[in-house]
């Protein structure tokens, strides 16, 4: 019988933040391992969602959440990034 043991991913997320609307921010501090995939999901657009540090340009409130896995999806783990839009007051 072969047993083979994965280490859990580590992955750091940046802080939850305020930003502007559509302005970017660096989602992840992240140690890019090579034999972790990584996914990131969120409620706007996040340039690229596979890596571990992408940027996302928030149009609305929300929460980003990180996922890393190793081993076939045997070594999960998760966080989360809260951003919170500011609104900017205009007046013309």
């Amino acid at each position: 019988v072969t047993v083979t043991v994965f280490a859990k991913p580590i992955i750091d997320v940046a802080a939850d933040t305020a930003v502007c609307q559509e302005s970017p921010i660096q989602l992840g501090n992240t140690t890019v391992e090579a034999d972790v995939i990584y996914e990131w999901t969120g409620p706007d657009v996040i340039e690229n969602p596979a890596n571990a540090n992408s940027l996302a340009f928030p149009t609305s409130t929300g929460a980003y959440v990180l996922t890393a896995s190793r081993g076939n999806g045997v070594c999960i783990v998760t966080d989360t990034v809260d951003v919170q839009i500011t609104p900017i007051d205009i007046d013309i």
